[in-house]
């Protein structure tokens, strides 16, 4: 079967389900349900990271294991709860999800904490989401590659006050594998329905932008139009790049592409690929080459041909009319006008070369490029600000003698009245200031960490800085009590709230 020809489009109906908007379709297999509420990490603050991860997991396990197929999950903009089986026994799921969201388990908190805080210690945010953290700092999808410093200090009070604010009707949608059932009652409080926060990209960054943030090879992260032309325009710089860099030369080892709406209108891409670092260059180079080839000719007759003919197998597939069915929902909570199979295939149909090509290079003037260290900065683009501008003004404290906590003689810990730096001596700088200090963790008597909003992070030791003990006293008495946690090896609560 070609592109030109007809596929069977599943066809997607809209209704309500106790007052909940709730999108349905015949889909073969299992009946699947899933609830999804418009709140994720994005909504969160640093300092109460991991809120709605802690919802999420007291809400879902009070199923336990089930016998059937069930999940959830929080990303950046929406947390979903979702199972597949007989009809009776995923609408008896959803109701009791609600349930619990309403009056979530106390007496589960602590064991639900733990877990998470044993996920938490091998957290790896992957390439795509720190290049979110890079380009917006510690706000809204920035915030997918901070730590989950809320775990530290949240109670049950503080995350059901979450829960009844922002896991509510008015914040729900519904998708169903089949018609609805027309006795599902849900028990969730009222409330609104809010946009994804903004993720304004950091001013001191020139792009396009290359960053030494090592990959484990290269990377390419893109942001932009939520379009057609978008993924259209990534993946077929992934069949090129394979088959040049895999296929042909022999340069890497694997390469993936990744595409994730952020909001209504903007979306955010990327292109990763291991490699040897003797041939960072000439991947790099081969990478720029192509993207650059895209941006002013767009794809050939022949690669619209054959990316419509990949986009349009997915419309037989059962797991892809489920995919349907989320997105329909999705887009209804992220105020996005309704699209049908229909019209999204009319989308792509649509591509022209030209079109392509002008949504590629809207996307390359902010593109983040990500390598290690050692590779040379590429032509056209600026050196990602890896350190701070600005030195602390203030007293001066120098390291203990000798190599036991790989301080060089040279460094200095300076704590002024507005803020505090651990100058390097050769230039670089990590400055936090007090009054936009995102989140301050107390470890212990000795340790101090201090976040910026930019991602900066600052960590201190008193065992580690000659008169360390009065730094941090200094530090403790300047950095403003309401950013202020403590670590009690898990069990810790405000310090002073």
């Amino acid at each position: 079967m070609t592109a030109g020809q007809r596929r069977d489009l599943p066809e997607v109906s809209r209704t309500e389900v106790d007052g909940i908007p709730a999108y349905w379709s015949e889909v073969p297999g299992d009946f699947t349900a899933g609830l999804i509420f418009r709140v994720g990490v994005a909504d969160e603050e640093l300092l109460t990271r991991g809120i709605t991860h802690a919802v999420e997991h007291l809400a879902a396990g009070v199923l336990g294991e089930t016998p059937y197929p069930s999940n959830a999950f929080v990303s950046g903009m929406r947390t979903v709860f979702h199972a597949a089986g007989p009809r009776e026994e995923v609408t008896a799921h959803l109701r009791a999800v609600a349930a619990a969201l309403t009056a979530l388990p106390s007496e589960r908190y602590d064991v639900e904490l733990d877990v998470l805080r044993s996920e938490a210690e091998g957290f790896d945010p992957g390439t795509g989401v720190r290049a979110f953290m890079l380009r917006y700092g510690f706000q809204s999808h920035g915030l997918n590659a901070a730590p989950e410093l809320g775990l530290h200090w949240l109670g049950p009070a503080e995350v059901q006050a979450w829960a009844h604010e922002r896991f509510t009707r008015g914040a729900a949608a519904l998708f169903f594998s089949g018609r609805p059932p027309t006795d599902l009652s849900l028990d969730l409080p009222d409330g609104v329905l809010r946009p994804v926060p903004p993720a304004e990209h950091a001013p001191e960054v020139t792009y396009p932008a290359q960053v030494a943030d090592d990959p484990g090879g290269l990377a390419l992260d893109l942001t932009g139009p939520r379009e057609s032309g978008f993924s259209a325009g990534l993946l077929t710089a992934e069949r090129r790049l394979r088959q040049r860099l895999r296929h042909q030369e022999g340069w890497i080892y694997d390469l993936s592409s990744d595409y994730l709406p952020l909001d209504a209108e903007i979306a955010g891409g990327g292109l990763a690929m291991e490699c040897g670092a003797d041939r960072l260059e000439r991947v790099r180079d081969a990478v720029l080459e192509v993207m650059g080839d895209l941006s002013a000719n767009g794809p050939t007759a022949a690669e619209l041909a054959h990316h419509l003919d990949q986009y349009e197998r997915q419309f037989g597939d059962p797991d892809a009319g489920i995919g349907f069915l989320d997105l329909a929902a999705t887009d209804h909570l992220l105020g996005k006008p309704d699209r049908t199979p229909a019209s999204l295939r009319e989308s792509h149909r649509e591509l022209t070369p030209t079109g392509v090509a002008a949504t590629l290079r809207e996307l390359m003037e902010r593109a983040l490029l990500m390598g290690p260290p050692e590779l040379p900065l590429a032509r056209g683009f600026h050196a990602y600000p890896a350190w701070s501008v600005e030195r602390a003004q203030g007293r001066s404290f120098r390291p203990v003698s000798g190599p036991l906590f790989g301080l060089l003689a040279r460094e200095r810990l300076i704590v002024g009245d507005d803020a505090a730096t651990i100058d390097l001596g050769d230039g670089r700088l990590v400055t936090v200031s007090y009054a936009t200090c995102a989140a301050a963790l107390h470890d212990g008597d000795h340790g101090r960490v201090l976040w910026g909003p930019d991602g900066v992070q600052l960590a201190i030791h008193a065992d580690h800085w000659r008169d360390g003990a009065r730094a941090i006293a200094a530090l403790d008495a300047l950095v403003p009590a309401d950013v202020v946690i403590c670590d009690d090896h898990g069990r810790g609560r405000p310090a002073r709230r």
